[in-house]
């Protein structure tokens, strides 16, 4: 799955560093690809304002939507924990993905959806 680049408009022009990522629907799990690519993130190379096509490897987390602080639900999930296998050990970092080639993403992207839907990019 092609990853859009959310850091830049429909003109080309910068509008900041986040991507919003994808959203999934995953069993019972709402969960977010977040994808962060900027010289404050674990990507390269690190520079800011950085188009996605331009990376070698991405920070990526999978952000629990339907977190609510206090609750027993993580705020990030492992891909096995969506029934994914062959992912964690992308996510070395805690439960952050440091330095993610942009095709293993897209990869992960494409299980998600095949195991979930995606209900918003």
């Amino acid at each position: 799955m092609k990853l859009r680049d959310d850091g830049f408009d429909e003109n080309g022009e910068r509008n900041g560093w986040i991507r919003k990522g994808k959203v999934f629907d995953v069993g019972d799990k709402r969960v977010i690809l977040s994808v962060q690519a900027s010289e404050h993130h674990y990507s390269t190379p690190k520079v800011n304002g950085i188009r996605l096509c331009d990376c070698i490897s991405v920070e990526i987390a999978l952000v629990n939507d339907k977190y609510v602080h206090g609750n027993s639900e993580p705020y990030f999930y492992l891909p096995s924990e969506l029934g994914i296998q062959g992912y964690d050990n992308y996510f070395s970092f805690g439960r952050i993905g440091a330095y993610v080639p942009l095709d293993v993403v897209e990869r992960l992207a494409d299980e998600l959806a095949e195991n979930g839907t995606m209900v918003a990019d």
